[in-house]
């Protein structure tokens, strides 16, 4: 299993290998089976309500759901790059990090998807592997070895993770633009770093 989400209520989603997604109504006691034939696995498994949600994996896997994962429409996207972290503000407007061309995003609901351009200098653009909505204005992407803030909805975006003491990031996570957290590879194993300013020390 990759991914899990719960909606509302009992009902919970797992996305995983094989183009599989599970749904459960009674907070895991049953499992209803979602599977697309497929030798790829959805990464990263998304709902903005109840009812709409997405799926994305490796080799361009991606499917939507708008019935609350009754039923699935699965689409291979031609880029052929592999989903990492889907998030979405609404239906049409989202943002996905790729292996290994860094982030995307997408105005149609993820019929189509353009790159978004955080910093062409960056030699670690195509390894952004974790994405992170604080509010509508406010997001982070993290890295394998950087962390990037836009406060104008992706806009434009500027480097954060200054004098951190990890040299490879996995994880973020910010319940308000200025609070938040990240996992990485540190000296000291098992290390969870936050901030209260947005990370801007």
């Amino acid at each position: 299993y990759k991914s899990v989400v719960h909606t509302s209520g009992n009902t919970w989603f797992i996305s995983g290998s094989f183009g599989m997604i599970l749904k459960s109504t009674d907070d895991g006691l049953t499992w209803s089976l979602f599977e697309h034939p497929t030798t790829s696995y959805f990464q990263d498994i998304y709902f903005i309500d109840d009812f709409v949600g997405w799926a994305a994996g490796t080799a361009g896997l991606f499917a939507k759901t708008t019935d609350g994962g009754i039923s699935w429409n699965v689409q291979i996207h031609s880029q052929g790059f592999n989903f990492y972290d889907i998030h979405f503000k609404d239906p049409l407007n989202g943002w996905a990090t790729t292996f290994p061309n860094g982030l995307y995003t997408t105005n149609d609901g993820g019929v189509t998807w353009s790159r978004a351009i955080v910093n062409t200098n960056d030699n670690s653009l195509g390894q952004f592997v974790r994405f992170t909505i604080a509010d509508n204005q406010t997001f982070y992407v993290v890295g394998d070895d950087a962390i990037y803030k836009s406060a104008d909805s992706g806009a434009t975006w500027q480097r954060v993770d200054k004098s951190l003491p990890f040299d490879m990031y996995k994880s973020i996570f910010f319940n308000s633009p200025d609070n938040g957290w990240i996992t990485g590879n540190a000296k000291n194993p098992g290390e969870i770093l936050s901030t209260e300013n947005g990370g801007n020390d």
